[in-house]
């Protein structure tokens, strides 16, 4: 039961989330709720309900993308591990640049010399 508790909040956490995002947006951007019904195709109580009711119906995962592509801003998904394995490729990827930019890659790898590279021993 506890599962299905954290579960719950996590949906009610999310939705409460993305609806804080498109408000600050349509603030930021000084844009009505008419118009972003507009440009969704969908009416204005849609949009009111979406965006303030607790529980918002048929909020799906295309509703949302469809509602931040009309405020002209483009939604990422993510969660807490995907933002760690990224983190830790970035890393990865910034210590393989620095290693090449030292020259270090290449030859710390494979300790080719130019003869094996030409002589066909080695790839280029």
């Amino acid at each position: 039961m506890e599962e299905n508790f954290e579960a719950i909040m996590a949906e009610e956490d999310a939705i409460a989330y993305v609806q804080s995002m498109a408000l600050r947006i349509l603030r930021e951007k000084k844009m009505k709720k008419t118009e972003l019904a507009k440009r969704m195709g969908v009416s204005p109580a849609y949009i009111t309900q979406i965006l303030t009711e607790a529980e918002p119906q048929n909020l799906s995962i295309r509703k949302v993308v469809n509602l931040f592509f009309a405020l002209g801003e483009p939604i990422e998904f993510s969660c807490e591990l995907i933002r760690r394995m990224d983190a830790k490729g970035y890393e990865k990827k910034l210590r393989n640049k620095a290693m090449f930019e030292r020259n270090e890659g290449f030859g710390a790898w494979c300790p080719a010399n130019a003869d094996d590279v030409m002589s066909g021993l080695v790839a280029a």
